[in-house]
């Protein structure tokens, strides 16, 4: 068990706590543009939510600056840490709670056993274009046992989706919490045969259901998802060197209200807040 730190506004601790959940975004909203695309399908990174945490346990002046802003643009915030085992008694309750909230389908993790909690891996820094870039997109002709023709085969490879940066990125040390999920209505499409129709060749079926795949909506490009509640006796609050008293004392009221006896604990370094005239 290691220990994992997110920086936040003091709106987003506030919703961390009162709802118990932890905010996963697509790739499509995360700072990277690159991350969210593929060699050769699109945007196929919009189907991998993460949520970014770093094990770096020394302060960090760039991520104060920029991942604790607000919607009003002030850069207030704290830096949580919890243990990495924030996800670790999700049931499947909770799942099929979420995809009928989100109405997606969400890929589970089998690793001996089916795991229900969200994946949790570091990020790997690399300017090997093959992976930054990566190919995802595999087909290929096999031999159909039961008409004796050959047929066409497609699969998309997901397993590397939000796993790669460039190395530029470096000084982050991300660790994520990964879930990959569809919409729902490309599997409502599967079970109404719109990609069955007779009308269409092999090659055009397989074509409408990539172009489905890349292109239906999701209902939002984030998923809040519970986690154990009794990890937040573990909580640890660090206050931005970059909050004003007043954001100090909104903090710890909001660590009174939803937590018990979390102290909020004082930044060791010293950074000009900009935005105060």
């Amino acid at each position: 068990m290691k220990k994992l730190y997110h920086y936040c506004s003091i709106d987003t601790l506030e919703c961390i706590l009162k709802y118990k959940t932890i905010r996963f975004s697509s790739l499509v909203a995360v700072d990277d543009i690159e991350e969210a695309m593929t060699e050769d399908f699109d945007e196929l990174g919009r189907i991998c939510f993460v949520s970014c945490w770093t094990n770096k346990d020394e302060e960090d002046v760039t991520m104060w600056r920029t991942y604790t802003e607000d919607s009003n643009g002030d850069k207030s915030g704290v830096r949580i840490a919890l243990p990495d085992t924030i996800f670790r008694n999700t049931t499947l309750d909770i799942v099929e709670e979420m995809e009928e909230k989100y109405d997606i389908q969400m890929s589970p993790t089998v690793t001996g056993s089916i795991k229900r909690e969200p994946d949790l891996f570091p990020v790997t820094y690399t300017d090997d274009e093959t992976l930054i870039n990566m190919s995802v997109f595999k087909k290929h002709n096999r031999d159909c046992d039961n008409c004796n023709k050959k047929a066409i085969e497609t699969t998309i490879d997901t397993a590397f989706l939000g796993k790669f940066k460039r190395t530029v990125w470096l000084g982050q040390s991300e660790w994520r919490f990964r879930i990959l999920g569809l919409p729902k209505e490309y599997y409502r499409n599967h079970a109404q045969g719109k990609y069955l129709s007779s009308d269409l060749t092999l090659e055009e079926q397989i074509e409408l259901m990539n172009e489905d795949m890349k292109n239906i909506p999701f209902i939002e490009n984030y998923i809040d998802f519970p986690y154990n509640p009794e990890i937040l006796t573990s909580l640890e609050v660090l206050s931005s060197p970059l909050n004003t008293s007043n954001d100090v004392e909104r903090i710890e009221l909001i660590l009174k209200e939803y937590t018990q006896g979390i102290i909020l604990k004082d930044s060791t370094l010293k950074i000009r807040n900009r935005n105060i005239n």
